[in-house]
């Protein structure tokens, strides 16, 4: 290096002000540095100029209170301290105040520049921190407070600073050179009272990085709200907004998304917090929140097409799950989002053209809305932090602002469009900073006449020129963008790169314009202050142009997301207002769009309207680069109205390692930041300029005599023992060097602060005397107010503990007087049940004072039940066991429901009945144990352990006991049966009851009919129809809830048991059809023809004669038995009237599927009429046969029936009394001459039993039945199951053929006989 000069030993210090180095050079500077970053030393000092490296790491104690307390104290000039960030806000901060005391009011400006990834934002974040805690800092001096080293601060003061975590969290990403790089610029001014303390805040926002929203490049990641919202580890809310928490499952995050020293959760945690109190809404945060869910899903949609015409046809159903939760986190119609997106509107003479675009052009309008979303959302969020950090009814003096904007890129693999952008800042900030450290300083040394050797610098105006501006008089890069973007030509881009080549290359060369190297190259270099960076040109046109579609802001506008809907509205309105104030255009031109009605064949509001028009009238908008040059000289107007303050941020390395010191890389941006020119004009210069009034007044304290200017230069030069050299006396001003400006200012703060202690010492002393009068007087005051209090709470504390133990001992004793409180739990289930039922019967006579009565006595037993456990019952089988398991259980649930606090005690009943499992096994568990324990013997046996085998076959033999003893009980038995098997069980066991009867053996008839009872039971449950089924669960369900409010668990669990029980046999296979509505033992298939079972009926009387003649009543109930059967055969057969109802029935079924046009079936009932008439026609030969043989008179005295006892089915046993004993069957021979049937009971006569129906029934439905089971009558019942009426087949002939009555559609009730009159089994025949 043509610089380069030997470090000396004084260097190896390592100075804080490079000023100070005696012998300035490039090493030098460099080694200084250096040394400082080896010593955690980051922050260096070039005059008032700062220049922070980047530690990448946490240095302990450099930010913390202390540090601020430090730095802020008034007891030692800050320049006494060593370089710091707080350096620079304190400057700015005090000579923003001074200005105030000086009547001028000057806002100050700290410019934080440097590249990608130098520490711009955590400067700012430090910065805005001091700011906010020195006022906290002078309120705590104020009020003398020393107890709480902690610093508070004001309300206002952190609202200011929960700003920083909510931009960071939106505006910020991880590039390749910064793992928390803000993707936008901002300016905040923090505004200042009188009384130096922070009024409010405002933030301006510039350039966000909206591009980043849909794509990145390999490394890099989206903003950082994306991430910290998958992981914010709150399962409910991302159930809610439907999304998953990983990062690849969504294409806007996908790629790079663990950051080392980033905690997703913990930020969104921190930014969560800030941003609920920025919005002071709930609902707002999550329409927030949802807005953001919705982007990510957008970016999932993915979109079919129809090759052929190169249309979009729909969603891929793969992805329709987030286009769904996209249009409904949005609030926007999923058909109107999908035809936003698929289709564009075109208008052409006032009229709308509607075209369906390709798979390309839907995913750039998805690109661009879900682009859209997110840049008004954080334009929002900016306006909204606005309003909760504005100044309210205060009066400022000034502010301090605060510029972090995005630092100098240049990528390796491409640049495009922002980071031209992005460089065009910094070239303006260059520029600036350029234009206040050299030109303006040498103009002024100039104007002053100042004895001065002038230092080149480099000037970059020629760069700012070329990119916005016109050198040369040709227009710029952003001009000539803009006039691409305006001739809407396909192929802008490469039109762009070759008007830049025309006018900035070849013979017309710029100097900061580099042409590509090959004509093929799409793209272009610009010569930076930073370096040579070349942009690729694609998407260059696009990314320029606004290209929000009018449809899809409409779209916006009718949100149900209130957010949504706000904020499209509003970029409307503010569209509109902003064409509203364009240049007028021609009628001729507002005709080529069509009116507001022409868009809409809808209503459209006035507001709406209004905001479409205006955006449709509208023939040009505002470029980006347009837009964003505006901002920034805007931006820089507000910088020369302030002073400025300078931090320059330097990357020790590009790898982002602490501790790794790159001197090449440092100089680098040393070099084009112009820090080098700057330290020599400031080594060389002056750096304090007063003039000559202010320089009187400010230091005249430190010579009180003298009374000219001359005088007190002369003065404090012999007073600090400098030379003329040191300062320079202007026309204007007085030039002092920095050296001595340090001296003067460190005099100048001695000086004061001793005149400040004196001044302190007396008004101390003053304001002790107050102080110690004052607390006299209060201490006194404070013991009478604090013991009225004490008095007071103490008599309410009385009041209240009365209160509490009169309710207490009232509850108790109401415990107490309950008479019910001693009774066991099923002692009260039974009271509870008497009670009710005698409250329901004085309800019903309406003797309702002792219903009344009754209701308490009810309530009283119900409290006690709440209070009372199930008992432990004794247990003799496992299906009683398991219903008080049952019952435990359901117990145990009841108390978890209700949130018991007793349910410890049930669970322990519980547990005690399932640990009595083992001593009740069922049979398959014995049948396992058997096998197990067989297995074991045969293991025993090849081991030849004979010992262990006699064991287990004991074992064995016990099993076998077990099982015995299993298979003998009657639930056993029972469910081993089939359906048949039980109903000819149930016809055995009703015939040796009534043969017990007979012969009076009581004993065992009570035996026999507790049996049957069980039976009875067990085959109520299984056979059952259909409806009946549905019809007892229903009434089980009912008894369920029923016993569940009074808490009888024992029903609860038996009703339970019922239900599964009847579940189950719905779901077991059919044994047997299910029309017969009541069971009947089951009689074999007829194989003889009538007269043939009428010969052999005969042939059995005669025989049954005999053996009674011969007194062989074996015989004779052998015979009789084989009687009862023929006669079962002959029943199976259909009589003649049976075949002609149904043959009526079906004719009138025929007629019935004729009128409704149902043909199909007509032909399948035409053939059973035809097998009816053939069946018809030969029980007509068999009853002709009959008839004949019928008139014999020898025959039929032969006929005559053996005695038979015979008992109904569901009908209750009749009690036997002395009278009512059956009489014992007469000998034949003693048979008096008159038929002895006649005067012989009812019950005698073998009745079969009778087929039953429902009364709502419906006619077709009971004459099925009867046809079934070959019966001319059937009983029918009302709902209770008492007996309503009786229909026979006349009946159905009469008044339903004869009628032409809808036998499917009406009820039996409308043609049965009503109450009829009815016979008992104990009845005579004869009567």
């Amino acid at each position: 290096m043509k610089d380069a000069k030997n470090v000396t030993d004084n260097d190896d210090e390592g100075v804080d002000d490079i000023l100070k180095l005696k012998d300035f050079s490039e090493m030098s500077l460099i080694h200084t540095l250096r040394v400082r970053y080896n010593r955690d030393e980051i922050y260096t000092l070039v005059g008032t100029i700062l220049i922070s490296l980047n530690p990448y790491k946490q240095i302990k104690f450099l930010y913390d209170e202390n540090a601020v307390d430090r730095y802020h104290s008034k007891k030692q000039s800050h320049h006494a301290q060593p370089p710091h960030l707080f350096v620079v806000a304190e400057a700015s901060y005090s000579s923003l105040m001074s200005s105030m005391a000086d009547g001028k009011n000057v806002s100050q400006s700290i410019i934080i520049s440097g590249e990608s990834g130098a520490g711009k934002t955590e400067a700012t974040k430090f910065i805005m921190s001091y700011l906010a805690k020195i006022t906290a800092l002078d309120r705590k001096a104020a009020n003398t407070d020393k107890q709480s080293q902690e610093i508070q601060v004001g309300e206002l003061e952190q609202r200011v600073l929960n700003t920083n975590p909510v931009l960071e969290a939106f505006g910020n990403a991880k590039t390749l050179r910064n793992d928390n790089s803000s993707r936008f610029g901002k300016y905040i001014k923090i505004h200042f009272d009188e009384v130096g303390k922070i009024a409010g805040a405002s933030i301006e926002k510039y350039l966000l990085e909206k591009t980043r929203v849909i794509f990145q490049i390999p490394g890099e990641r989206n903003f950082h709200i994306f991430y910290q919202l998958l992981r914010c580890g709150d399962d409910a809310l991302l159930q809610r907004l439907k999304l998953e928490d990983s990062m690849d499952s969504y294409n806007y995050t996908a790629g790079t998304s663990i950051v080392d020293g980033i905690d997703d959760r913990q930020d969104y945690s921190v930014m969560s917090t800030c941003l609920k109190d920025i919005c002071q809404d709930e609902d707002l945060f999550l329409n927030i929140v949802q807005m953001l869910a919705g982007i990510l899903h957008i970016g999932n949609v993915n979109f079919v097409g129809n090759a052929e015409e190169d249309q979009v046809s729909g969603v891929d159903d793969t992805y329709r799950q987030h286009f769904d939760a996209a249009a409904e986190l949005l609030g926007l119609d999923a058909d109107d989002l999908f035809n936003t997106l698929t289709k564009q509107n075109m208008y052409v003479n006032n009229s709308v053209i509607v075209k369906v675009q390709n798979i390309s052009q839907v995913n750039d309008k998805k690109q661009s809305l879900s682009k859209s979303i997110y840049t008004m959302l954080f334009s929002w969020l900016v306006d909204k932090i606005n309003n909760s950090i504005g100044i309210i009814d205060r009066k400022t003096i000034g502010y301090i602002g605060l510029l972090d904007i995005y630092g100098f890129e240049n990528f390796d693999n491409m640049n495009s469009f922002e980071q031209l952008l992005i460089n065009y800042a910094n070239e303006k900030l260059q520029s600036h900073f350029n234009k206040h450290i050299f030109a303006l300083e040498q103009a002024e040394y100039e104007g002053e006449g100042i004895d001065w050797s002038y230092i080149t610098f480099y000037d970059n105006l020629p760069c700012v020129e070329l990119i916005d501006g016109k050198p040369n008089g040709k227009s710029g890069i952003f001009q000539t963008l803009d006039d691409v973007v305006s001739s809407g030509r396909q192929d802008a881009n490469t039109s762009f790169l070759a008007s830049l080549n025309t006018s900035f290359s070849g013979t017309s060369r710029h100097t900061n314009f580099v042409a590509p190297r090959f004509n093929s190259d799409q793209k272009f270099g610009v010569l930076h202050y930073a370096g040579e960076v070349f942009y690729e040109i694609a998407g260059f046109v696009e990314k320029n142009r606004e290209a929000t579609n009018v449809d899809m802001r409409e779209l916006m506008t009718r949100s149900t997301n209130p957010l949504l809907r706000s904020i499209a509205e509003e970029a409307i309105a503010v569209e509109a207002s902003a064409s509203l104030q364009a240049p007028a255009v021609s009628s001729k031109q507002l005709t080529k769009k069509p009116s507001v009605q022409t868009m809409s064949t809808g209503s459209v509001s006035a507001k709406g309207g209004a905001s479409r028009t205006a955006s449709i009238s509208k023939l040009k908008e505002d470029s980006v680069s347009k837009q964003f040059a505006n901002s920034l000289r805007s931006l820089f107007e507000r910088l020369e109205e302030t002073q400025p303050h300078y931090i320059r941020c330097i990357k020790p390395n590009t790898y982002k390692r602490g501790g790794f010191y790159n001197a090449k890389d440092v100089l680098q941006q040393l070099k084009y930041s112009g820090m080098l020119e700057t330290i020599k004009i400031r080594q060389q210069g002056y750096a304090l300029r007063l003039e000559h009034k202010d320089f009187f007044e400010k230091y005249h304290h430190l010579a009180p005599g003298c009374q000219t200017l001359q005088e007190l230069v002369l003065r404090l030069s012999s007073m600090l023992s400098v030379s003329q050299e040191s300062w320079q006396v202007g026309t204007t001003k007085l030039f002092i060097r920095h050296q001595l400006a340090d001296k003067l200012d460190t005099l100048l703060s001695i000086c004061y602060s001793s005149s400040c202690r004196k001044i302190q010492r007396f008004w101390k002393n003053v304001l002790i005397r107050k102080a110690i009068t004052s607390l006299q007087a209060r201490s006194g005051f404070r013991r009478f107010k604090a013991l009225k209090t004490f008095r007071a709470v103490v008599t309410k504390i009385l009041k209240m503990q009365c209160v509490i133990r009169g309710h207490l001992g009232r509850v108790e004793a109401r415990k107490r007087r309950n008479p019910f409180a001693q009774l066991p739990y099923d002692s009260l289930i039974e009271t509870l049940f008497s009670l009710q039922a005698e409250m329901d019967e004085c309800v019903e006579a309406q003797n309702f004072q002792k219903a009344t009565k009754l209701e308490a006595s009810v309530h009283d037993v119900k409290a006690v039940l709440a209070h009372t456990p199930i008992p432990v019952r004794a247990v003799t089988n496992r299906d009683q066991l398991e219903l008080y398991i049952l019952e435990a259980t359901l117990a145990v649930e009841f108390a978890q429901e209700i949130a018991d606090k007793n349910i410890k005690a049930v669970e322990t009943v519980l547990e005690e009945y399932q640990a009595k499992r083992p001593a009740f096994p069922t049979l398959q568990e014995v049948d396992e144990q058997i096998a197990t324990a067989n297995e074991q013997l045969k293991v025993s046996m090849d081991k030849k352990q004979f010992k262990k085998c006699g064991d287990i076959q004991q074992q064995i033999a016990s099993l076998e006991s077990t099982k015995k003893d299993l298979l003998q009980y009657p639930a056993n038995k029972l469910k081993r049966l089939s359906l048949p098997e039980l109903r000819t069980n149930k016809a055995t066991l009703e015939q040796q009851i009534a043969d017990c009867l007979t012969n009076k053996d009581f004993t065992k008839c009570a035996e026999l009919q507790s049996e049957l009872d069980s039976l009875n039971d067990f085959l109520l449950a299984r056979d059952v129809s259909a409806d009946e089924r549905e019809v007892l669960v229903a009434k089980y369900e009912a008894e369920f809830e029923k016993f569940k409010q009074i808490r009888y668990f024992l029903g609860m669990a038996t009703n339970r048991q019922k239900v599964n029980d009847l579940l189950a046999l719905a779901q077991a296979p059919v044994v047997e059809a299910s029309v017969e509505p009541i069971p009947e033992v089951s009689a074999p298939a007829p194989k003889l023809t009538r007269k043939e079972l009428m010969e052999k009926k005969k042939t059995l009387n005669d025989t049954l004669q005999a053996a009674l003649k011969n007194k062989d009543y074996t015989e004779c109930d052998k015979i009789n038995l084989a009687l009862e059967n023929v006669e079962k055969e002959l029943l199976n057969i259909p009589t003649k009237s049976n075949i002609k109802q149904k043959i009526a029935l079906e004719q009138q079924l025929l007629q019935q599927l004729i009128a409704s046009k149902q043909f199909a079936k007509c032909g399948d009932v035409e053939r059973n009429i035809a097998e009816l008439e053939v069946q018809l026609q030969a029980a007509e030969d068999d009853e002709v046969e009959e008839d004949t043989e019928n008139k014999n008179p020898t025959t039929q005295s032969q006929a005559k029936p053996a005695p038979k006892v015979v008992v109904k089915r569901d009908e209750p046993k009749p009690k036997m009394t002395k009278k009512e004993e059956p009489k014992p069957v007469k000998k034949a021979e003693s048979a008096p001459k008159k038929d002895p049937g006649m005067e012989r009971p009812v019950s005698k006569l073998r009745p079969k039993a009778p087929t039953t129906a429902t009364d709502s029934q419906s006619i077709y439905d009971v004459a099925v039945k009867m046809a079934a089971n070959r019966v001319d009558a059937a009983l029918l019942l009302d709902e209770s199951g008492s007996l309503s009426g009786i229909i026979t087949d006349n009946d159905i002939t009469r008044r339903v053929v004869s009628q032409n009555v809808d036998v499917s559609g009406t009820k039996v009730d409308s043609v049965m006989t009503r109450n009829p009159k009815c016979v008992h089994a104990e009845d005579s025949a004869l009567d």
